[in-house]
């Protein structure tokens, strides 16, 4: 049997390194590193940070589930979850909602306008900061109360057909956007409502198939998990490469990759490779702390660009390392005085 000790340790280093991988996409790091018609930023979104939210999804999913099952009790687990997140969401929402605003102010637009545009963002995004993330498993975890979900493997399964079916479909349709005018006209016709495909709609089946692992990875072993992650990532990095319609065969994959590399992560502790430690304690909190405050410091690099008359695209990669660093000094410093035990415990 997995312990939780051991269980979550390889998932927290993870974690920490994929949250890394989300700072990086929100600073747009190395896309002033050409290579040939592209940057390196396009290269390694699409081939290494794009995998990042699927797999905070899937994690959440799975340990949240694991919890459920073992407990007995998955309404009364998704309901302390909800308020769980609910606590930091309603905080960093109000700040980012503010700093959104203020930064609009400041760039000349006018006060109605921006008004209009965060209130749209909030129903249909997030409030900013990139909390669509705690936004989308919020609306998901209302959704299972909804549907009265009990936790049986059955519904779990319908759940993962339906959201899988959907997300796919509609990927597929944003890429045929390129080249048939249909799709184009309902990609334009969905942007215009719903702004982004940042949304429970879109990752609802990470969460839910995070879920489903947690019931069926006991008859996996890691060799196996490794084999499949590598021809699982060979085979998607070969489709995007050739492009075209054959593209659509990637989502598939990368529907599946956060999946086994999640399942790594639990087989390397069921294996002892990975144990808890000091280490991924740090990992742990630091991913949540990296999480929540990145964003404040896209805003403070921007504004800081803008005063000194400096490009901020030419100098995204510096602003990035200098926030890595930034981001686990304050992690340093709110672990030393034990931030768990203070009221700041309930915004991270």
């Amino acid at each position: 049997m997995i312990t939780n000790k051991n269980g979550y340790a390889a998932i927290d280093i993870t974690k920490y390194i994929f949250a890394t991988f989300i700072v990086a996409i929100h600073f747009t790091a190395f896309s002033n590193v050409r290579i040939q018609n592209t940057s390196l930023f396009n290269v390694l979104n699409l081939y290494v940070f794009d995998f990042a939210v699927p797999f905070f999804f899937v994690t959440s999913g799975y340990l949240l589930f694991k919890k459920a099952q073992t407990l007995g009790d998955f309404n009364g687990v998704f309901k302390e979850y909800f308020y769980r997140l609910l606590k930091p969401y309603l905080f960093w929402g109000f700040w980012y909602f503010a700093i959104g605003v203020l930064t609009q102010l400041f760039n000349g637009k006018r006060i109605t306008y921006i008004l209009l545009d965060k209130i749209k963002l909030l129903f249909f995004s997030s409030p900013g900061g990139g909390l669509w993330y705690v936004q989308s498993l919020l609306i998901l975890l209302i959704l299972l109360r909804l549907v009265r979900f009990n936790g049986s493997t059955h519904s779990l399964f319908i759940l993962i057909v339906i959201f899988g079916i959907f997300a796919l479909l509609c990927d597929s349709i944003f890429d045929l956007s390129g080249y048939v005018n249909w799709a184009s006209e309902i990609c334009n016709s969905y942007n215009c409502i719903f702004v982004s495909r940042l949304n429970f709609v879109f990752y609802g089946v990470y969460f839910l198939l995070g879920g489903g692992l947690y019931r069926f990875q006991r008859n996996i072993n890691l060799q196996c998990s490794a084999l499949l992650l590598i021809s699982m990532y060979i085979i998607y990095c070969v489709c995007e490469c050739l492009g075209g319609y054959i593209v659509f065969v990637s989502h598939f994959f990368k529907l599946f990759i956060p999946i086994v590399i999640l399942l790594i992560c639990v087989k390397a502790s069921e294996y002892n490779i990975v144990s808890c430690s000091s280490f991924s304690s740090y990992c742990r909190d630091a991913s949540s702390i990296m999480y929540f405050l990145h964003f404040s410091l896209v805003y403070a690099f921007g504004l800081l660009s803008k005063i000194l008359g400096v490009s901020y695209e030419a100098n995204c990669t510096v602003f990035f390392f200098c926030s890595i660093i930034l981001l686990n000094v304050i992690c340093l410093i709110l672990r030393n005085i034990n931030y768990k035990k203070t009221i700041l415990k309930y915004i991270f």
